[in-house]
Parts: C-alpha cells; sequence; structure tokens
C-alpha cells in the first residue's frame, strides 16, 4: 500500500501555471522539512529533521538535485531559514544560528557572537545586503516582536513590539527602515497539544517529536477538537509596522474572534500581502490581505472553507506584482495541496493544486525556477520544484 501511495503521491503532485510546471521533485525528501531557501537557482539550503539521525541543514548547489547532507545532527528541529550569498540563518524553537564558515559545498553553522539571537521563531527573512530578521519571542526577556542583524547573523538586536496584542509570527522587511509583522493566535481548546508536541506550526500543524530523533509531522485533519494554540483569547489577527527600524510601531489591523495570520511579504515599502486562516471561528476560512498604500488593509480573496489552510506566501525577486501562497486542504477526505498565484500585486489571484502535497514554504530565486517543501499524505516531507 505504502508503493502504491507513493507512486500515486510522485504522478499527481504536477500544478502547471502558463506552461511552467509546480512538480515532485524528491517524494521522500526528509521526515520534517519546515523551510527552504535559495540565494540563487542553483544554491539551496533546506533545514530538515530525519527519523532515527536528528536535525540537520542541507545544502545543494546544483539546483536542488542532490545535498551535502552530511553536516553534525543538531538537538533541536529547525523552523525557519534565510539564504543570501554565502550567508545564512536558521531558527530552531529556542535560539538562532549563523553560517560563520563556507565553502563551495558546505556550510558551517554556529551560535551568533552577540546579541538577542535567543529567540523563538518559525519564520527567518533575509533583506537588503546581509540583514536578517526574525520574528517571535525573546526567551530571555519574555518580549514579543523581531531582532535584526545587519551583519549576516552574527550579531543581533532585539526590538521589544508593545502595540503587539497577540503574538509575532512572520515578519516582512522590505527596506532598512520599514518592516512589518504578522500576528496572531487560535484558542488553546482547539486541536490540544499532546505531551509529546514539539511546536504548532499552525493550529492544525505539528511537529511532534517522540524522542530527541523521533520525530513526525501531525496534521488534524477531521477538526475533532483535540489543544493546540499558544494564546488563551481566542482568535486574533494583527499587523504593525515601523518605519524607523524598530523604534517605534504602529497597528494597522487588528480582528478579533475569526482568524489569525501566516506569513506577510512584501514587494517594496507600501506593497504587502498577508494571508491567514481559521477553521472553527466565527467566519472559518482562509482569506489574504492587501495594502497598496503602506497604510490600509484590503481583504482580496476568502473562501469560507474550514478545511482550507494557506502558510507560506512568496514574491518573484524584482517583481511588483508575481507572488505565490501555498497551503491547501486538511480535509480528511482530501489532503491536496494548492499554489495560489497572482500577477497583478495581489489583487486577483488562480488556483493550482498538487495533490496530497501541502506547500509550508516557498523559496523563488527567480521567475522561472522555484522550490517548495510539502508535508505529504504520509505525515513526511517532499522537495517541489517550479520550472
Amino acid at each position: 500500500m505504502r508503493a502504491i501511495l507513493c507512486a500515486v503521491l510522485a504522478a499527481a503532485a504536477i500544478a502547471t501555471v502558463s506552461g511552467a510546471t509546480w512538480s515532485v521533485k524528491n517524494m521522500n525528501f526528509a521526515t520534517i522539512a519546515d523551510a527552504i531557501s535559495c540565494s540563487s537557482p542553483t544554491e539551496c539550503i533546506a533545514p530538515v529533521g530525519v527519523n532515527g539521525e536528528g536535525s540537520f541543514i542541507w545544502l545543494s548547489t546544483d539546483g536542488g538535485n542532490t545535498w551535502n547532507t552530511e553536516q553534525e545532527p543538531m538537538e533541536l528541529m529547525f523552523l525557519g531559514a534565510a539564504m543570501q550569498g554565502n550567508t545564512a540563518v536558521v531558527a530552531d524553537e529556542l535560539s538562532l544560528l549563523y553560517a560563520n564558515e563556507s565553502t563551495a559545498t558546505s556550510m558551517v553553522f554556529a551560535n551568533p557572537k552577540k546579541g538577542d539571537w535567543l529567540i523563538s521563531s518559525q519564520n527567518v527573512e533575509v533583506f537588503g545586503t546581509g540583514n536578517y530578521g526574525a520574528a517571535g519571542e525573546d526567551v530571555v526577556n519574555q518580549g514579543n516582536g523581531v531582532t535584526i542583524s545587519n551583519d549576516g547573523g552574527a550579531t543581533w538586536k532585539w526590538h521589544n513590539v508593545s502595540v503587539l496584542k497577540t503574538f509575532a509570527r512572520y515578519g516582512a522587511y522590505p527596506s532598512a527602515k520599514t518592516w512589518y509583522i504578522s500576528a496572531g493566535e487560535w484558542p488553546e481548546n482547539l486541536n490540544p497539544a499532546h505531551d509529546h508536541t514539539y511546536r504548532r506550526l499552525t493550529s492544525r500543524i505539528h511537529i511532534e517529536q517522540y524522542s530527541g530523533t523521533d520525530m513526525r509531522v501531525k496534521t488534524f485533519k477531521d477538526r475533532k477538537g483535540q489543544p493546540s494554540a499558544p494564546g488563551d483569547d481566542g482568535w486574533k489577527a494583527q499587523i504593525v509596522k515601523t518605519t524607523d527600524g524598530g523604534q517605534t510601531w504602529t497597528s494597522q489591523f487588528f480582528d478579533v474572534g475569526n482568524f489569525y495570520f501566516n506569513q506577510i511579504g512584501c514587494t517594496d515599502e507600501n506593497h504587502c500581502c498577508a494571508v491567514g486562516e481559521a477553521d472553527q471561528s466565527a467566519t472559518p476560512g482562509i482569506r489574504f490581505y492587501c495594502t497598496t498604500d503602506g497604510t490600509n488593509w484590503k481583504r482580496v480573496l476568502f473562501m469560507a472553507n474550514p478545511d482550507l489552510s494557506a502558510l507560506s506566501l512568496r514574491w518573484v525577486p524584482g517583481s511588483t506584482t508575481e507572488g505565490w501562497v501555498g497551503g491547501g486542504s486538511l480535509s480528511s477526505f482530501a489532503f491536496n495541496g494548492f499554489f495560489w498565484h497572482t500577477t497583478d500585486g495581489g489583487q486577483t489571484w488562480t488556483n493550482v493544486s498538487v495533490p496530497l502535497q501541502y506547500p509550508n514554504d516557498i523559496a523563488m530565486p527567480s521567475a522561472t525556477v522555484g522550490f517548495a517543501v510539502s508535508f505529504n499524505a504520509e505525515d513526511e516531507s517532499s522537495l517541489l520544484s517550479y520550472s
């Protein structure tokens, strides 16, 4: 049965847009792959977890065809990653690591030299030249906001965001001084965590760790109401912005009772979109919000289906109009992934499917080459490619 399902997965997960195709490049890529980032169409990193072995940061220099998988295993599961040239930063549950040494075929990661890098984050982004941002919670000071590095990840500065009324989840950094944070939470009595739940990526997607090296992805497809949330005040969604490099912040959007935000992304200081979801709220479904003036957020897409989820968002580099959102249907009867595609800056979206795959992170090193890691129907991870 497993062999038959693998064949079906590999054959079915193909989606085409304007001649280019999203397809499965490696069905059994890793046990868990939460993130992927590429500095070019050929060079990418993918932090992964492999059952029985541990967590690793894999590197490919040939467009994802082969990966250097020989790095020393790490103790914690990696949740976010960003890469630029010969620098890179990855996030685990409690801290950040940066590449302090690199060769043509490998990167060596270490703890940053100083600053606020003990951060619980599942999202790292690169901006400008050698600048990185990680949104989340300060493990030491119990703050809520974002930490920034301007030297390739070697040192970090924390920015606490007092206007946040819920948890910082993702960040976007369209310029040196203008940054956005998307935030949110869901009820604690929804999809409760087990004793071995390691991280709740969303209300319905959990990383479970039975021992130091035994991990899996758990998706709650049937919504039977078991726990899982960082918050205790129901559904919340918020977007905050700074224009002075984190000194002051303004709350631009706040909603209670309906959904929470996942990833946010910008093409410039004024043009951004963010994706959100909920499955048992007053208005379940997915929604995309966009701003064209850097201030006012308009809902440009809403699909009132409680099975739908939208997690990742990535703009095509150099484009002010083209972008992708990854997610899918988590129904127990139809575990299918979707790539939503826009060519007009987020005002309208078309949808292509990748059956039995759920793309949870996207890398678009160019307009014609892309990669995604996905949770598949076997609760493991695949590698997808776009070309």
